[in-house]
């Protein structure tokens, strides 16, 4: 994994916000789709990052390629190193179940990228991130979300919806900037 830097952090921070903004009414947020929103643009930022012609693609499409496999799982270790960090212990029978995501996100993935891909590349050049930091920066922002949401869906729940976001958005051609 690559090293996480202070600006990753203060973009992540960043980034938090704009979830909070755009997805919430009064700051307050649908848990699974604030979560899966997070996780699915950290994806989205990896997936643009491989640098994959997709003009002959259609939008939502599901691609699969070595790069996802490769290098999706740093977000999932983000996210898990995170949760190490915020002291949070995952009951390990709850996680097993990944068929346990609470209620459907709001959003599908490519309405996900339409309400928050431009605030999030703003967030991203704000702070000399490319598309690859961006996407660290993002599981960042998914990590605290989990935190944050844990009490209403339970910390299992947030994990599984964070994991399969991030799979979503690293194997969905996104739309067209």
């Amino acid at each position: 994994m690559n090293k996480i830097e202070k600006k990753h952090f203060d973009a992540a921070g960043e980034m938090v916000e704009v979830f909070a903004t755009r997805l919430g009414e009064n700051r307050g947020v649908h848990p699974e789709t604030a979560i899966a929103a997070a996780a699915r643009m950290a994806g989205t930022l990896l997936f643009r990052s491989f640098g994959l012609d997709t003009s002959k693609m259609t939008p939502g499409a599901v691609v699969l390629s070595e790069d996802a496999n490769e290098k999706g799982p740093e977000l999932v270790n983000i996210v898990v190193m995170m949760m190490r960090q915020y002291g949070l212990q995952p009951d390990k029978d709850k996680l097993a179940n990944f068929k346990q995501r609470g209620r459907p996100p709001t959003l599908t993935v490519l309405e996900t990228q339409e309400l928050l891909e431009a605030d999030l590349t703003a967030v991203c050049q704000k702070h000399g991130l490319n598309s690859e930091d961006g996407a660290r920066s993002c599981a960042l922002a998914t990590a605290f979300l989990i935190r944050e949401c844990a009490p209403q869906i339970g910390l299992e729940v947030g994990f599984h919806v964070a994991t399969f976001g991030f799979i979503e958005g690293a194997k969905t051609v996104p739309r067209r900037k």
